[in-house]
């Protein structure tokens, strides 16, 4: 930094830092960043989502994804996963909800203390919810909680880089 370099290239430049250290590094990246190119590699993804505008994963020497991390989440294709807690939802309704919700497989259904919590799966790119919301309510069903499973910036990763049983 004080020659005024072009390009700064960190590696795990947050390793070993408190809290504190780690959001005021983070700070001097990103305005770092604005003048000049900076390249990061490290190993806690969640630090990276939250640093740079740009990431590059590259598996085996080979860049397998260049994007934002919002665009390389988004192309992760495949099954979304739905957590649904419920209560007063009887035997014959539950296992119905797949036939009755277009394009959603009823995957886990765990049963507590009078409530149920379903995992349900369903293509991404596509969004049953209102369509549950509805099935739960004509079922007589309170829900208590639903939630998306959230696609994370590691999800991704492994699924770039663990074909052919390698990591990078």
């Amino acid at each position: 930094i004080l020659h005024d370099p072009k390009v700064l290239i960190l590696d795990e430049p947050v390793s070993g830092l408190d809290p504190n250290q780690i959001v005021g590094i983070r700070n001097l990246i990103k305005e770092l960043g604005k003048e000049k190119m900076v390249i990061m590699s490290s190993h806690i993804l969640q630090e990276i989502a939250a640093t740079v505008d740009r990431i590059v994963i590259i598996n085996q020497g080979e860049i397998v994804a260049n994007g934002t991390s919002q665009e390389l989440m988004s192309s992760l294709r495949g099954q979304t996963q739905l957590t649904l807690e419920v209560k007063y939802a009887s035997d014959e309704t539950l296992g119905n909800i797949g036939s009755q919700v277009q394009g959603i497989e009823l995957i886990k259904t765990e049963a507590t203390e009078g409530q149920h919590v379903l995992s349900i799966e369903y293509e991404r790119g596509s969004d049953p919810r209102e369509e549950i919301f509805n099935y739960a309510k004509s079922s007589g069903w309170t829900i208590l909680e639903m939630s998306q499973t959230a696609v994370l910036l590691e999800d991704v990763f492994r699924t770039l880089t663990v074909e052919g049983g390698d990591s990078a």
